[in-house]
């Protein structure tokens, strides 16, 4: 299960994920009209964001290419019911898009048969091991 998402610059907000359904809709408020927009509240930027942590690649034209984003890290943490704590973090910043960080380290042998240790390790794209993470979270997916 998801379980957490953050950002290195404090412009973002937290992002905590409860069990079950979790649904990502712009508020309203009594004041809000039938004609009042949602755009803007940052729905799609999350997806995306969750979309590049999972492995998916920055285009230039994208939330993520803008240059005053470029720099900041994002993190996931997941249940990952082999480590030690139970969970897994997965950092990634854009302008270092070709570099994956995993917390604790589970991407050798030795590791993927409980043995593992905690450290931060930068994991190729490509690599195939985030759409073996990520199969039994969010289905199907190529990364």
């Amino acid at each position: 299960m998801l379980q957490q998402l953050h950002a290195s610059d404090e412009r973002f907000k937290n992002v905590n994920f409860k069990p079950g359904l979790n649904l990502i809709v712009a508020d309203t408020t009594s004041k809000s009209t039938e004609t009042d927009t949602r755009n803007g509240v940052g729905k799609s930027s999350l997806i995306e964001i969750l979309h590049f942590l999972l492995g998916a690649k920055v285009g230039r034209s994208t939330f993520l290419g803008r240059k005053e984003l470029r720099s900041i890290e994002f993190r996931l943490t997941m249940d990952w019911p082999a480590s030690p704590t139970g969970m897994l973090q997965i950092s990634r910043v854009p302008e270092r898009a070709n570099d994956i960080y995993l917390d604790p380290d589970i991407t050798s042998q030795a590791q993927a048969s409980l043995e593992i240790m905690p450290a931060r390790t930068s994991l190729p794209i490509g690599s195939g091991l985030l759409n073996e993470i990520c199969s039994g979270w969010l289905g199907s997916m190529t990364v």
